[in-house]
């Protein structure tokens, strides 16, 4: 089954919150944590990682938190998910080009890199902006 693991999708989570703020505003972790429902114990690491990637600043302390790193509109899925997770790769043989005994003549590896390089152009033109552009309101937010 293909799938992002857990943290991953808990630091697309992050970004998309963070991308709701003004690129200056420092947001403290916790209310991006809560907002977004990731486990404390997950989100000191997630945002470690993405702090270690330059995908997030984070600043220590008792005024600190978190921002992005740059700007919703370049920070793309793909980003996040090579990020976390490391190359795409759908098989076996596609992984660090590593050489297929039965390639050339192996139909299956052309149609495995068609597939691979198509998912991977549609997470690369998926950015955070657009993401929050097209985000669908919260139950929460529609009662007033």
């Amino acid at each position: 089954m293909l799938r992002v693991n857990r943290e991953t999708d808990y630091a697309i989570r992050i970004i998309l919150a963070l991308a709701e703020y003004s690129p200056d505003e420092i947001v403290p972790s916790a209310r991006i944590r809560e907002q977004m429902e990731v486990p404390k114990s997950l989100s000191l690491q997630i945002i470690s990682r993405l702090a270690k990637l330059q995908l997030i600043h984070s600043y220590p302390g008792r005024n600190g938190g978190i921002q992005l790193a740059h700007a919703p509109s370049q920070i793309s899925l793909l980003d996040v998910i090579k990020a976390m997770e490391g190359p795409l790769s759908l098989a076996g043989c596609l992984d660090n080009n590593q050489e297929c005994s039965l390639a050339p003549g192996c139909t299956v590896q052309r149609y495995w890199i068609g597939l691979q390089t198509r998912i991977e152009e549609d997470l690369a033109s998926i950015n955070f902006q657009e993401l929050l552009k097209n985000q669908l309101p919260t139950p929460s937010s529609d009662v007033q």
